[in-house]
């Protein structure tokens, strides 16, 4: 699922946080500023 996200942020780790959170339909709380860029989460992300 993280190699088919929006091509935002190249930082895999990162990707795998929002990979994993969008599997298991979770909401994800983060302070990184990329996050926000990507249209899947819409809905699941808690922004600081």
């Amino acid at each position: 699922m993280a190699v088919n996200l929006t091509d935002i942020h190249k930082d895999p780790f990162d990707r795998m946080i929002i990979a994993t959170a969008l599997h298991n339909q979770a909401k994800l709380m983060s302070v990184d500023g990329h996050f926000k860029n990507y249209p899947e989460l819409h809905g699941h992300l808690i922004d600081t």
